[in-house]
């Protein structure tokens, strides 16, 4: 036992989903492609061929013909996107789906239980492709050729225990013949399947050739083919294109308020989450921009990953009208640490997730981090790391550092140094003093210590330290680099 599962108009049906998903049904509208150098309609909805438009035309003599047909270009992007979230539902149903071609899948029943009605173990596709705006149409037979024929006859669902049934009322056009053939068997007088096949088999082979006995023998045989079976990729990524370029802040979240509720069917089917959006801008002036947003917990609700684009969007601004988007996200499993018996490691991640948001897109995406030490002796140097709230969640509350033993005695950092002027006794300072001060006297001091390094770059360092001790009992740290001298530190009692 087999099932066609059919999306007519697969490609209109793509982009219709994006701009307007219940326009299918009620509104005329139309795909165009180019046909060699000359663009032709390829796809309409039923309402724009009640009104007297057929593929093939010119889409300007359509809408002299029907002004109120909208037309849209076809774009593969979203017919792949479309193609990988369908298939990977189709799983949920049978192990065993086959992508025949563009908009016609093939699943093979015969793992299901004797039992079992296949008829409503289809329903809830049907039931589900409607509340994701998608004409669906499923045909149920003993081969896949028949449920092909079948499927196309439903609706919504049709079971063909009777195979003859099949081709009365079916067009000829859906055999898929060489436009020489059709030509030959209109001559004829041949309309339907069911008439062409009425005919002497032998003959019809003997006049038409190979292409109509491989037909004959597909419809005839008892024995299904094998398929060729399609696994399910996961690309976590939406490619959004605009006719017109945009300009508004508004046009761009109604795109990605979109790809976020078809993000959250996914996710739900996959029982994943979100912990990283990347996103890809190209602007009309051939410039792109790259950004990406960390998120402190695993999310699947759409309306808290939307609040978070809305949040980040506040200071975005681009420098001129934006061309396409590339949405990519990377998806994970739920949140998998606790910090306590009932909760994340994290009081509050998600308030967390927006304050990174709201702090990124104010200050920008590379001033928002935390800092480590690097590997240089070099005073004040350090690396400036991205915050992730995961690894936050993975890492213990408090520093290796914090866990060793401290030796010796504390020094504060002067974070910047505080520029003083020193004054030398035979290369050793004898009294130094900051800005609007007066002077300090030094009592004591060692040094100096010499370090240099990355001599080997083209930012070479190097620099003089000294400790001092002043006649009102304090330590300092001081050193010297180049001609300037600045204050380090103070070493605390």
């Amino acid at each position: 036992m087999f099932a066609v599962v059919y999306l007519p108009s697969f490609s209109l049906q793509a982009i219709l989903r994006s701009l307007r998903p219940a326009a299918f049904l009620k509104e005329p509208w139309g795909l165009w492609e180019l046909c060699g150098s000359r663009p032709v309609l390829t796809d309409l909805t039923p309402l724009a061929q009640a009104l007297g438009v057929s593929p093939g035309m010119n889409p300007k003599e359509a809408q002299g013909r029907v002004p109120q047909l909208k037309i849209v270009k076809r774009s593969l992007s979203t017919e792949k996107d479309l193609h990988y979230f369908f298939l990977k539902h189709l799983y949920t149903l049978c192990p065993r789906v086959e992508a025949t071609s563009s908009g016609v899948y093939t699943l093979d029943l015969s793992l299901l239980p004797q039992n079992k009605n296949p008829q409503k173990h289809l329903l809830p596709l049907i039931e589900r492709s409607r509340s994701w705006n998608l004409q669906v149409q499923v045909g149920i037979a003993s081969t896949p050729e028949l449920a092909f024929f079948a499927a196309r006859q439903a609706r919504p669902i049709l079971w063909a225990r009777n195979p003859s049934l099949l081709f009365k009322q079916a067009p000829v056009s859906w055999a898929g013949f060489s436009s020489s053939i059709e030509k030959i068997l209109r001559l004829w007088g041949i309309q339907t399947l069911g008439e062409f096949l009425s005919l002497p088999h032998e003959e019809l082979v003997r006049r038409l050739g190979k292409e109509v006995a491989s037909f004959l023998q597909k419809l005839t045989s008892s024995q299904a083919r094998p398929l060729r079976v399609a696994f399910p990729r996961d690309p976590w990524k939406w490619e959004i294109s605009w006719e017109h370029p945009i300009e508004t802040r508004e046009s761009l979240l109604a795109s990605l308020s979109f790809v976020i509720k078809e993000l959250s069917q996914k996710l739900s089917l996959c029982h994943q989450g979100v912990k990283e959006l990347r996103l890809h801008f190209q602007f009309e002036d051939k410039s792109s921009r790259s950004y990406t947003l960390p998120l402190a917990a695993s999310i699947q609700d759409p309306h808290q990953l939307f609040r978070i684009l809305c949040l980040w969007m506040e200071h975005f601004q681009a420098p001129t009208r934006l061309l396409s988007l590339e949405f990519e996200v990377s998806p994970s499993a739920e949140c998998f640490q606790q910090g306590e018996l009932f909760g994340p490691s994290l009081r509050n991640p998600m308030h967390l997730g927006e304050t990174l948001t709201r702090l990124e897109a104010f200050l920008g995406e590379s001033r928002v981090g935390r800092p480590l030490p690097a590997p240089s002796h070099c005073p004040d140097r350090y690396l400036w790391k991205r915050l992730d709230p995961w690894e936050i969640q993975k890492e213990t509350w408090l520093p290796s550092f914090f866990l060793s033993p401290l030796l010796g005695i504390p020094l504060r950092r002067f974070r910047p140094p505080i520029p003083i002027e020193v004054r030398l006794k035979e290369a050793v300072p004898i009294a130094f003093r900051r800005k609007e001060k007066g002077w300090q006297s030094i009592i004591a001091s060692r040094g100096p210590w010499n370090f240099s390094g990355e001599w080997w770059t083209q930012e070479p360092w190097e620099y003089q330290l000294w400790e001092v001790q002043t006649d009102q009992g304090e330590v300092f740290l001081v050193f010297r680099m180049g001609k300037g001298w600045e204050l380090a530190g103070r070493y605390l009692p």
